[in-house]
Protein backbone atom coordinates (compact mmCIF):
# COMPACT_ATOMS: atom_id res chain seq x y z
CA UNK A 1 0.00 0.00 0.00
CA UNK A 2 1.68 3.25 -1.47
CA UNK A 3 3.09 5.45 2.20
CA UNK A 4 0.32 8.30 1.30
CA UNK A 5 -2.45 6.14 2.50
CA UNK A 6 -1.02 4.59 5.62
CA UNK A 7 -2.56 6.79 8.78
CA UNK A 8 -5.45 8.06 6.59
CA UNK A 9 -8.21 5.64 7.44
CA UNK A 10 -10.56 4.59 5.73
CA UNK A 11 -11.70 7.51 3.53
CA UNK A 12 -7.97 8.38 2.57
CA UNK A 13 -6.49 11.41 2.32
CA UNK A 14 -8.58 14.80 1.64
CA UNK A 15 -8.03 15.28 -1.96
CA UNK A 16 -10.53 13.14 -3.40
CA UNK A 17 -14.11 14.09 -2.70
CA UNK A 18 -16.90 15.64 -4.96
CA UNK A 19 -16.52 19.07 -5.12
CA UNK A 20 -13.38 19.41 -2.95
CA UNK A 21 -15.29 18.02 0.50
CA UNK A 22 -13.22 15.98 1.45
CA UNK A 23 -14.53 13.04 1.64
CA UNK A 24 -14.40 10.64 -1.35
CA UNK A 25 -17.50 9.36 -3.32
CA UNK A 26 -18.54 6.10 -3.41
CA UNK A 27 -16.84 6.16 -6.97
CA UNK A 28 -12.97 6.91 -5.12
CA UNK A 29 -13.51 3.98 -2.27
CA UNK A 30 -14.82 1.21 -4.91
CA UNK A 31 -11.56 2.36 -7.15
CA UNK A 32 -9.54 1.98 -4.59
CA UNK A 33 -10.95 -1.13 -3.11
CA UNK A 34 -10.33 -2.22 -6.80
CA UNK A 35 -6.41 -1.47 -6.62
CA UNK A 36 -6.09 -3.14 -3.38
CA UNK A 37 -7.54 -6.12 -5.15
CA UNK A 38 -4.92 -6.03 -7.77
CA UNK A 39 -2.20 -5.72 -5.46
CA UNK A 40 -3.58 -8.27 -3.08
CA UNK A 41 -3.61 -10.67 -6.28
CA UNK A 42 -0.14 -9.55 -7.14
CA UNK A 43 1.39 -10.24 -3.37
CA UNK A 44 -0.07 -13.86 -3.59
CA UNK A 45 0.71 -14.86 -7.20
CA UNK A 46 4.31 -15.84 -6.26
CA UNK A 47 2.49 -18.54 -4.07
CA UNK A 48 0.04 -19.76 -7.14
CA UNK A 49 -3.02 -18.70 -5.12
CA UNK A 50 -5.39 -16.01 -6.38
CA UNK A 51 -7.24 -14.43 -3.06
CA UNK A 52 -10.54 -13.26 -4.86
CA UNK A 53 -13.96 -12.66 -3.55
CA UNK A 54 -15.72 -12.79 -7.40
CA UNK A 55 -18.94 -11.65 -6.68
CA UNK A 56 -17.99 -8.56 -4.55
CA UNK A 57 -15.50 -7.70 -7.42
CA UNK A 58 -18.09 -8.37 -10.30
CA UNK A 59 -20.16 -6.10 -8.26
CA UNK A 60 -17.20 -3.38 -7.63
CA UNK A 61 -16.15 -3.29 -11.48
CA UNK A 62 -20.09 -3.02 -12.64
CA UNK A 63 -20.40 0.20 -10.27
CA UNK A 64 -17.12 1.56 -10.93
CA UNK A 65 -18.00 1.20 -14.53
CA UNK A 66 -21.20 3.04 -14.55
CA UNK A 67 -20.13 5.55 -12.32
CA UNK A 68 -18.05 6.43 -15.35
CA UNK A 69 -20.45 6.15 -17.85
CA UNK A 70 -18.93 2.67 -19.05
CA UNK A 71 -21.05 -0.13 -20.87
CA UNK A 72 -19.86 -3.70 -20.47
CA UNK A 73 -20.73 -6.91 -21.40
CA UNK A 74 -20.59 -10.27 -20.10
CA UNK A 75 -17.55 -10.97 -21.48
CA UNK A 76 -15.69 -7.73 -20.90
CA UNK A 77 -17.01 -8.06 -16.81
CA UNK A 78 -16.16 -11.55 -16.45
CA UNK A 79 -12.96 -11.48 -18.57
CA UNK A 80 -11.77 -8.75 -15.98
CA UNK A 81 -11.59 -10.95 -13.26
CA UNK A 82 -8.78 -13.22 -11.77
CA UNK A 83 -10.20 -16.34 -12.13
CA UNK A 84 -11.23 -18.62 -15.27
CA UNK A 85 -13.90 -17.01 -16.70
CA UNK A 86 -16.35 -20.23 -16.28
CA UNK A 87 -15.90 -19.42 -13.01
CA UNK A 88 -16.90 -15.47 -12.62
CA UNK A 89 -19.64 -16.28 -15.89
CA UNK A 90 -21.13 -18.55 -12.66
CA UNK A 91 -20.66 -15.85 -10.22
CA UNK A 92 -22.27 -13.33 -12.58
CA UNK A 93 -25.39 -15.36 -13.27
CA UNK A 94 -26.05 -16.21 -9.27
CA UNK A 95 -25.62 -12.47 -9.12
CA UNK A 96 -28.27 -12.06 -11.48
CA UNK A 97 -30.42 -14.39 -9.71
CA UNK A 98 -30.55 -12.62 -6.82
CA UNK A 99 -31.20 -9.52 -7.97
CA UNK A 100 -27.95 -8.06 -8.09
CA UNK A 101 -27.00 -8.03 -11.60
CA UNK A 102 -29.48 -7.35 -14.67
CA UNK A 103 -28.65 -8.81 -18.64
CA UNK A 104 -29.91 -10.70 -20.80
CA UNK A 105 -28.66 -14.26 -21.02
CA UNK A 106 -30.07 -15.22 -24.32
CA UNK A 107 -27.43 -12.55 -25.73
CA UNK A 108 -24.61 -15.25 -24.51
CA UNK A 109 -21.45 -13.03 -23.70
CA UNK A 110 -22.17 -9.82 -25.58
CA UNK A 111 -24.73 -9.19 -23.59
CA UNK A 112 -24.92 -5.55 -21.75
CA UNK A 113 -24.67 -6.07 -18.20
CA UNK A 114 -25.61 -2.99 -15.83
CA UNK A 115 -26.44 -2.85 -11.64
CA UNK A 116 -29.76 -2.51 -10.77
CA UNK A 117 -31.45 0.71 -9.43
CA UNK A 118 -31.56 -1.01 -5.72
CA UNK A 119 -28.08 -2.60 -6.13
CA UNK A 120 -26.23 -0.13 -6.99
CA UNK A 121 -27.62 2.08 -4.19
CA UNK A 122 -26.95 -0.62 -1.73
CA UNK A 123 -22.99 -0.49 -2.70
CA UNK A 124 -23.32 3.52 -2.70
CA UNK A 125 -24.62 3.40 0.74
CA UNK A 126 -22.39 0.88 2.24
CA UNK A 127 -19.15 2.45 0.39
CA UNK A 128 -19.91 5.92 1.25
CA UNK A 129 -21.04 5.13 5.31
Amino acid sequence: MPDRMIGAGWHGPGKLGAAGSGRPTAHDIATRMLAFNTARDAAFAPYGMVVNDIAWELMLRMFVAQERGVRLTVQQLCGDVATPRGVSLRWARALQANGLLDYDERAGLSAQVRLPVVAAQVLRQLLEA
